[in-house]
């Protein structure tokens, strides 16, 4: 198990470090079904409804300025069809205390009919018989039935019944069920002496189960076991409108003008904060709803209004009631309290009846969008966000962050006040802001992981880089380098002098020759050290046109990228690599990274030329006496101590003085490079080659025995032979003789004895004819 959770934790840094984008985006996603879950269990649900209601006085301030964008053709700040007569204070001081006697409510109904009303509504109950004035209830039923246009208001309550068992008994629920038997819809209407005389009856219950209290839904039909009730709102515009108007297939399934109604199922998005508490007995009633299209504040009028005590005075013009729909309710602060908590603020709650009636009117119902609409905008904000923070600094991903938001917002707004659309926001903000915060975290983490990283790559290419001494190698190792971490196909390193205009060249890959010669020209070097005092650290062909001009362009294969070699704030080199394209390259780099690697170049560099300076014979290229008095030392010791095998050669140019004497010393120390050159390529690399002094010349030859040291001092032999040196229309034929001595063989006791044999040998081998190899024996030595 561990060994699993360490695989997957080694998979996923290197997911992090290797292929950032990815990692943000499968975070970015995990993150995006975070907020979904969030949003269908309703936790967002309060936010979402605060901002609900911030639009329907945001509509209506911008539908005043600008109309045209803010505007829907069926949405009215003030309804024509639908007019109150609200019950008011002072209508209460006129007629006295509540309840009143029923023929106030008569003269009522027969003034609106007369007037020419379409319908009459009342969201007012009628459940009891005035027992003190019968002969009023008695009035308001033939006002009722001449009227013939009224409709009353009923109520739906749940009735709760034990379950028999089969002994005609009662079945009490257990501990563990929180029922208490089968729950059943029940519709309280009007006494019967109204309800039978009235055109129609209709639930007024209103949807109060928010958390909050306010009413942004309500419900227009309830199924039972025995009906489908109607709501006062669906009955009064279906005697308004026609029965043919309406086509009721279910409570969630309405039509009107064959249009479906945008009913909202609480089932799709139950609030956390609504559901804590409700048990099967208490649970709310509707589970379909329709979300309000509310007009105006109710200061405003969304709806024409007159008084009780107005109408009964005949105070109010006829022509106000003619053809319109009449909802009578209470608005006063005695009596009984009906005031709701809306988007608009505290209103009447026969004006919520009004609001339904006008939606029902003008089908401006809101729609509001599924879950699966919101996962969908979700996937495109948070790719839209992603991109965004990816792509840009903090300071501006922020900012368009926060622009972001507004946009939504904005849309919102739109989509609202033109098409009648509820979007959500809330879940599309919060995923804005958590990724946005999310990704720069992770960006700064990955910037830090980075920075170690890179911290632990300079320090082991530094110990790589500084323990290789050999020029030749270094240069291929920095090769190696930058062809592991550019992905570079040729390059060409540049090592200036800045005391003389001389410059060493060294490539990898495949260069053109027409390359070569180009940056080999004195312009070069000038552009390139225009380009070291602009301070550019990692530089393309296309940063650096102003510097260089365009003519690298018909010599380069593909892009080039100039990567600076600085020393003491001056300019070392250069190293040019060539590729395809770096631009992919040059979006992921650090740029710290390769400052430093620049650095640790040169000074490797340097190293790597003090080195030399030290150690290796400015003439011949082989290593200098004192380092060969410390590697003989090292290696004749070693092969002592482990019982090993070490050999030594002394080779010395035949008849060298007489290269000097006639030709003159700088012919001599041509035939000393040419000598020393033929020894370099006839050993191996383990083997330490040095010039002894004068023209004498030795080798070391580590864990080697008497046949491998003579093979490889006669392969040395002929390789000098075979030398031929034009000089002045003449050739000079170089020769050199050689002597070997080798350990555990003469069993030499120390180092001075050890050189001293092969000294010995290489006299054997002069006075023996010259151009020949002689391994030193003690017999021999003695006869000697």
């Amino acid at each position: 198990m561990k060994l699993v959770y360490l695989r997957l934790t080694n998979a996923l840094d290197n997911l992090f470090l290797q292929r950032f984008s990815l990692f943000s985006t499968l975070c970015a996603i995990i993150l995006l079904f975070i907020v979904a879950f969030l949003n269908f269990y309703g936790f967002l649900e309060p936010i979402e409804a605060r901002i609900h209601d911030a639009r329907f006085v945001l509509r209506n301030q911008f539908m005043e300025s600008a109309p045209s964008l803010f505007s829907h053709p069926r949405v009215k700040t003030r309804s024509d069809e639908v007019v109150m007569v609200q019950i008011t204070d002072d209508c209460l001081q006129q007629f006295g205390k509540w309840p009143w006697k029923r023929d106030y409510f008569a003269a009522l109904v027969e003034s609106i009919h007369d007037a020419g009303a379409r319908v009459i509504g009342f969201d007012v109950s009628f459940f009891d018989s005035d027992l003190n004035h019968p002969v009023s209830d008695r009035e308001f039923s033939e006002a009722l039935s001449r009227a013939g246009n009224v409709v009353l208001a009923s109520e739906l309550s749940r009735r709760t019944s034990l379950n028999v068992n089969s002994e005609g008994g009662f079945e009490l629920p257990s501990m563990d069920d929180i029922s208490l038997g089968q729950v059943r819809i029940q519709e309280n209407r009007a006494l019967p002496a109204f309800a039978e005389v009235a055109r129609n009856h209709g639930f007024v219950n209103i949807d109060l189960s928010g958390s909050d209290g306010v009413v942004r839904k309500i419900p227009l039909a309830k199924t039972s076991d025995t009906a489908i009730h109607q709501s006062l709102a669906l009955r009064l515009y279906s005697e308004f409108a026609g029965a043919d108007a309406i086509k009721i297939l279910d409570e969630d399934r309405i039509q009107v003008l064959d249009q479906l109604l945008p009913f909202w199922r609480r089932e799709q998005k139950p609030s956390f904060f609504e559901k804590r508490g409700h048990s099967s007995i208490d649970t709310p009633m509707f589970s379909s709803l329709l979300y309000l299209n509310f007009l105006d504040f109710s200061t405003a009028g969304p709806f024409p209004t007159e008084s009780v005590k107005d109408v009964l005075q005949k105070k109010v013009d006829p022509a106000f009631f003619r053809d319109k729909i009449v909802l009578i309710g209470f608005n006063a602060e005695g009596g009984i309290l009906d005031k709701k908590l809306t988007p608009f603020g505290i209103i009447p709650g026969v004006e919520i009846q009004a609001t339904a009636v006008a939606n029902l009117l003008h089908q401006t119902f809101l729609y509001r969008n599924s879950n699966a609409e919101v996962l969908s905008l979700l996937l495109l904000v948070t790719f839209i966000s992603l991109g965004l923070n990816l792509k840009l600094s903090f300071r501006n991903a922020l900012a368009s962050q926060i622009l972001l938001i507004c946009i939504l917002h904005l849309i919102s707004l739109l989509l609202f006040s033109k098409f009648l659309w509820l979007m959500d926001v809330t879940p599309l903000a919060l995923q804005i802001v958590l990724l946005f915060f999310i990704t720069r975290l992770l960006m700064v983490t990955l910037s830090l992981r980075r920075k170690m990283l890179h911290l632990e790559t300079l320090n082991l290419l530094a110990n790589q880089l500084f323990t290789v001494l050999d020029q030749d190698n270094l240069c291929k190792r920095i090769f190696e380098v930058f062809e592991e971490y550019t992905k570079a196909q040729s390059g060409v390193l540049l090592i200036t002098d800045p005391n003389s205009d001389q410059v060493e060249y060294s490539s990898f890959g495949k260069v053109d020759d027409e390359f070569m010669i180009e940056i080999s020209r004195p312009e070069f070097r000038e552009s390139l050290n225009q380009w070291w005092k602009q301070g550019f650290v990692l530089s393309s062909l296309s940063d650096i046109q102003k510097s260089f001009g365009t003519f690298l362009n018909h010599y380069s294969n593909g892009d080039l990228l100039f990567v600076p070699l600085v020393f003491k704030d001056q300019a070392y080199g250069a190293i040019i690599l060539q590729k395809d394209s770096f631009s992919e390259f040059l979006q992921e780099m650090d740029t710290n990274f390769y400052a430093t690697l620049g650095r640790i170049i040169v000074a490797a560099m340097e190293n790597a030329r003090l080195y030399r300076l030290a150690t290796v014979d400015g003439l011949t290229g082989l290593f200098v006496r004192s380092f060969l008095d410390v590697q003989i030392q090292k290696e004749f010791l070693r092969a002592v101590r482990y019982g090993g095998q070490v050999a030594y050669l002394m080779t010395d140019i035949d008849h060298f003085k007489q290269f000097n004497d006639t030709y003159g010393h700088a012919v001599g120390d041509k035939v000393l490079r040419l000598a020393s050159d033929q020894i370099k390529k006839s050993i191996r690399e383990t083997d330490i080659a040095a010039r002894y002094g004068g023209e004498e010349l030795c080798v070391i030859l580590p864990n080697t025995g008497k046949d491998g040291a003579m093979m490889i001092a006669e392969r040395i032999r002929q390789n000098i032979a075979a030398i031929e040196y034009p000089y002045e229309g003449k050739v000079l034929k170089i020769t050199t003789s050689i002597g070997v001595s080798s350990y555990p063989d003469n069993k030499p006791a120390d180092v001075p004895a050890f050189m001293k044999e092969a000294d010995h040998a290489l006299y054997i081998a002069k006075e023996s004819g010259r151009n020949q190899v002689r391994f030193f024996s003690k017999r021999k030595a003695g006869e000697e």
